[in-house]
């Protein structure tokens, strides 16, 4: 499986060289990324009649964090860095943000070993759901293979992601990611004809 990170425009010529560094965050200090997988979106409609969940076709997760290009004024020109992981890199922690609509009976089907949540997170989430809330769920995933198995019955439940501004899964590696596992970087503040007219001059 890959994973997807952004970095600022100004710092892709130092993660081809020398990789993803460790960055602070609010779940510590880690690489934060997304697994790299197709998703169901689903979008907000808000007419003066009435307002719907309107059911998209699947897209890639390199969308998910897209809309921060156009949100972080920090860093306005973000790029979307594609890499693999090695052994170094697990477990990894993997948090999803669930709504009481999906629920956790889905977790129960989680039997693999490689696969961790702590009784008081899981019990957190269940609380927080029948007050109608949404709550994120902590799992250390120990291996890379178990986390296709999480994301597969997390979907299998029903789980989607909004057309925007949608962070509802994150994965943060506490190690630091060699240049020799990035795969691509994509920028994210331009079009793929405005890439090629660039390469062109």
């Amino acid at each position: 499986m890959k994973f997807i990170h952004l970095t600022p425009h100004s710092a892709i010529g130092n993660v081809k060289r020398n990789g993803i560094r460790r960055g602070d965050g609010r779940r510590g200090r880690g690489v934060y990324a997304v697994p790299l997988m197709m998703i169901q979106r689903v979008s907000h409609i808000q007419t003066n009649d009435c307002s719907r969940i309107i059911l998209g076709d699947p897209r890639s997760s390199v969308t998910l964090w897209k809309w921060l290009a156009n949100v972080r004024s920090d860093y306005p020109n973000l790029a979307a860095v594609t890499f693999e992981t090695n052994h170094e890199h697990w477990p990894g922690d993997l948090y999803i943000n669930i709504g009481p609509s999906i629920g956790i009976e889905w977790i129960k089907k989680l039997t693999s070993a490689d696969i961790v949540i702590e009784e008081k997170n899981l019990e957190s989430v269940k609380k927080a759901h029948e007050q109608g809330y949404w709550a994120e769920l902590a799992i250390s995933v120990l291996r890379q293979s178990a986390i296709g198995i999480v994301l597969w019955h997390l979907q299998q439940a029903g789980f989607r992601t909004w057309a925007r501004f949608d962070d509802s899964i994150e994965i943060v590696f506490r190690k630091p990611v060699k240049a020799s596992l990035i795969d691509r970087i994509t920028p994210l503040y331009r079009t793929n004809k405005q890439f090629k007219r660039e390469l062109e001059r």
